[in-house]
């Protein structure tokens, strides 16, 4: 396996730790989506999203009920997804009753 290197960005989160020094506190706003991306985590590859907001890039990661939206507007190539427009929001996890950011692709 070829291992390719990663740009690492911010990474948006509802909540910060003290440990986390990339970490940016999240609050709702309109991103444009630049490219996406598997990382390894304690509980295998997550889909991460690299995204630009006033000019600064930061990643989110990526649940999926953020990816089944994007999916119902624009397809499940990931390339259709790039350059567009999400609003990010705030939920809360109907099982789990966790708060998440979630995408909302924008016309």
């Amino acid at each position: 396996m070829i291992h390719k290197k990663t740009e690492i960005h911010p990474t948006l989160k509802i909540s910060v730790s003290k440990g986390d020094e990339l970490a940016v506190l999240f609050k709702d706003c309109r991103v444009t989506l630049q490219e996406i991306k598997q990382i390894p985590t304690t509980y295998g590859l997550k889909d991460v999203a690299t995204v630009t907001l006033k000019d600064e890039l930061y990643d989110v990661f990526m649940n999926k009920l953020s990816i089944n939206n994007i999916i119902d507007f624009y397809g499940d190539n990931d390339d259709d997804w790039k350059g567009k427009v999400y609003e990010l929001k705030k939920e809360v996890d109907k099982k789990y009753k966790k708060e998440m950011i979630v995408f909302y692709p924008q016309k």
